[in-house]
Parts: C-alpha cells; structure tokens; sequence
C-alpha cells in the first residue's frame, strides 16, 4: 500500500501559461533523474492542467514510503526547478496530505505519451459517522474495477483516499486513456458497489476533468479486500441492467 499522496493546486497568470508548462517540464525531467525509478520511492507523479480554468494546474503524487515523501524535491536539480515554477505562481498554492485506502497504478514510464489521456478528481464528503462505510465502499469500487476495467489496460492510476486531518472527506484520483475514461463506470460490477456514495454523501460529489501533461509511474496494486472478495461482487447487476442503476446519480455526477 502506499504510505503517502498529495494533490497540489497552482495558479498561474495566463499571459504566463506557455513559460510555466516549460517550468513543470523542466521540474518533471529533474524528478526523473533524482527520483523516479528509486525503490520505495515515487509510485506515480503527474501534472495536469485545468481545462476549464487557464492558469489552472494540479499535481499528483503519491510515494512508497513516508520516507520517500521527506525526500521529494531535496535533490539540487528538483528543488531548483520547482523554485522556477514557484516563481510563475501568482496565488498561495494548496497541497493536500492524502491516506490512500486502496491504489492501483500501470507503469508510465519517462517520455511516456498522455496526449488525450484524462484523468479526474473525485471528491465525496460524507458525516465522520459514515466514514468506515465509505472506508469499505471506496475498497469495494476498486475491487469492482479492478474486475470490470483493469484487465483492458485502459485505466493508468486509480486511488482511492482519506483526506488527512478532515473526517468525512475523500478523495479518488483517476487516469485513463481516452476510451477508458470514456467506458469508466459502464460495466455490470462498479454500479451496485457505489451506492453508498450517493446514499451517505452529506453534499453532491464533484468530479474534475483534468488533462495530464506529463505523468509518470510504476505497476502497483494494493488494497484491501473485502470480506466478500472472492472475484465476485454480490448483487452485481447483468449489463442490461447498469444504465436503469446509474439513474440515481445523475442529479450528482459520474459516479467514481
């Protein structure tokens, strides 16, 4: 399981996006050479822009080890390059400390091509009371992926996470290719194991579309299972059934 991931939102003037993304380029290749393919070290990192908000930016991360997470940006390389996107920042970034529950990641190698990849923020808030439901269903969903999608490649990160320190708050992150991002939640598995998003969610779930840029990772998979795992889902509706079963939560968004 991984110990540690942050998602880190930074705004940039717009008349500055063009030298900023050369900025994050410059600090994703410096990261390649002091960080990446380390072991225990970073499991994946990807920069995204915002396409509906210019100047918009987020980074994810996510790291082996706690240990790992200390190191990040010590090395000279990496702490320069990330000065020279600092100074393009026009407002006081966000880094959000994640507890993964559950993680599974497909190797993005350096160089590896993200055009028309999608990727998205799934954010759901639920009373602290409900939050060992939520515990259990953000499991559950990615064991249901893991049987539904997974398997055709198309899904590169899929995370599930506590928000540290704000009982109640989740957080998935989520990167596909095109068609995957286009098929996500359509099979017969995911649908029935989500409920409990919609049914405990105290506010409506937000789902972000961001476009990778540069994203990088390595094959991992870790999440506990639950008592019912067994490569089946209970209750798991047939195919012809998954539309009627997503009527629900329309009104909300996508469902994971």
């Amino acid at each position: 399981m991984a110990e540690v991931a942050y998602l880190t939102s930074l705004r940039v003037a717009p008349q500055n996006v063009f030298q900023s993304e050369s900025a994050m380029r410059a600090l994703y290749n410096a990261l390649a050479v002091e960080e990446f393919n380390v072991d225990d070290g970073v499991e994946t990192y990807a920069i995204h822009r915002d396409p509906e908000d210019e100047g918009a930016y987020q980074i994810y991360e996510q790291y082996g080890t706690a240990a790992a997470a200390r190191r990040h940006l010590t090395g000279p390389k990496s702490r320069a390059a990330w000065s020279s996107v600092l100074a393009r920042v026009i407002a006081p970034f966000e880094r959000v400390l994640l507890e993964p529950l559950g993680v599974f990641g497909k190797a993005k190698p350096v160089g590896d091509d993200v055009t028309g990849d999608e990727a998205w923020r799934f954010t759901i808030r639920v009373l602290p009371e409900h939050a060992d439901i939520i515990d259990e269903t953000m499991q559950s969903v990615l064991e249901a992926t893991s049987i539904d999608e997974f398997p055709f490649g198309e899904v590169k990160s899929y995370t599930g996470h506590r928000i540290a320190g704000d009982p109640g708050g989740y957080v998935m992150y989520e990167h596909f290719t095109a068609l995957g991002s286009a098929r996500h939640a359509t099979g017969p598995t995911l649908v029935p194991v989500a409920e409990p998003f919609g049914a405990n969610s105290v506010t409506p779930f937000a789902r972000q579309l961001l476009h990778p840029l540069f994203a990088y990772g390595i094959d991992h998979r870790s999440w506990k299972k639950p008592a019912w795992s067994n490569g089946r889902v209970p209750n798991a509706a047939p195919a012809s059934a998954a539309p009627a079963s997503r009527a629900n939560y329309q009104q909300h968004g996508r469902i994971g």
